[in-house]
This record gives structure tokens, sequence and C-alpha cells, in this order.
């Protein structure tokens, strides 16, 4: 059994467009990998006023491997969510939050709340 010209060019084409699939499709499920860490708080919002000295902190940090608030570690789910309290002094205050995955990449962000008696 013999191939034809257009059925040789038809199994090039296929098989190309199947490796084009595969290397995307890895390239989509390693992204994380390369992108590196990063850090998003739900609560409260930047540049909040409150009115309470105790603040719970919420969270998400992704591809971490080590998480820090205010050079203290914090624990993560398996999603990279956290929750922290935190006691706040009075007037300005500046939460500063760290995050470094397994290639040793670091992120910083911060948190600026006022705290009103």
């Amino acid at each position: 059994m013999t191939r034809t010209k257009s059925q040789f060019y038809l199994g090039i084409v296929l098989g190309c467009l199947a490796a084009l699939i595969i290397v995307g499709y890895g390239l989509y499920e390693a992204w994380g990998y390369f992108s590196g860490s990063t850090i998003t708080v739900f609560l409260p919002n930047n540049g909040a006023t409150l009115n309470e000295p105790l603040v719970e902190i919420r969270g998400v940090a992704t591809n971490s491997a080590e998480v820090l608030l205010n050079g203290r570690r914090i624990l993560t789910d398996d999603k990279g969510e956290f929750k922290e309290r935190l006691l706040l002094a009075e007037g300005y205050n500046i939460i500063n939050f760290g995050a470094e995955d397994k290639f040793k990449r670091t992120v910083n962000k911060q948190l600026e709340l006022v705290y009103k008696k």
C-alpha cells in the first residue's frame, strides 16, 4: 500500500499539530514555576481606616515555599491561603509581606492601614 503525496503532507501537518499541542499544554501547566510567587491580600483593603485594633488579614500566596508577615513565617493551606490576626498601633501602620518560591525568587508587598480610636 503506497501513500500519495497529499497523504504524506497531511501526516506531517497532523504530527506537527499534535507536537505543538503537547508542547503548548506543557508550557501552560509549567507556567506557575516560571512566573514565581504572587501575594494577594483580600481583607482588609489597602489604605483602609479601622476602628478596632485587632485586624484579621486574609489572602493567598501562590507558588510559594515560604510566606512572611512582618518578617515572621506564617502558615498557608494547600491552596496557598492564609489568615492571620494582628494588633495595630494607633495611627498609621505598614504591614510587610514576603514570599519566596523554591527557586529562591522573592516577592514583597505592603499593606497600609490606619487605626483610629
